[in-house]
């Protein structure tokens, strides 16, 4: 039993970073993106960079079904400087794109009703 569990976890283990590469490589080498979904009232999405040459990152909300609208806010991460902000009202979908940038950025979502998700994009 022993041997067979070590050769499993080996096999699912080389499985999983056969995926993994085979997922970087089918990526442009800038191009990124991040969300989050609220489950109470807060989200916040991972770090993502400006993709050289485009110089912007691009922002979508969704308020969902719950019936409450939703505030986002996307921010410089190096500098901490808040560089959009916004809030939709409740069953709305919002998006947009923030130009002029050069650093790394995240997004915060506060004030939602659960289930309400937005993502960001340098895409």
């Amino acid at each position: 039993m022993n041997k067979l569990f070590k050769t499993l976890v080996r096999g699912a283990s080389v499985a999983a970073l056969v995926a993994g590469v085979s997922t970087v490589a089918a990526l442009p080498a800038s191009a990124d993106s991040t969300s989050c979904t609220v489950t109470t009232s807060y989200c916040s999405t991972a770090i993502i960079p400006s993709w050289v040459g485009r110089n912007y990152i691009k922002w979508n909300l969704d308020s969902s079904v719950s019936g409450i609208g939703c505030s986002w806010e996307v921010w410089d991460y190096q500098t901490g400087v808040l560089v959009g902000s916004g809030r939709i009202g409740a069953f709305r979908h919002g998006s947009g794109q923030i130009n002029g940038l050069y650093g790394l950025y995240w997004m915060q979502l506060y004030n939602c009703g659960p289930s309400a998700f937005g993502w960001i994009s340098n895409q």
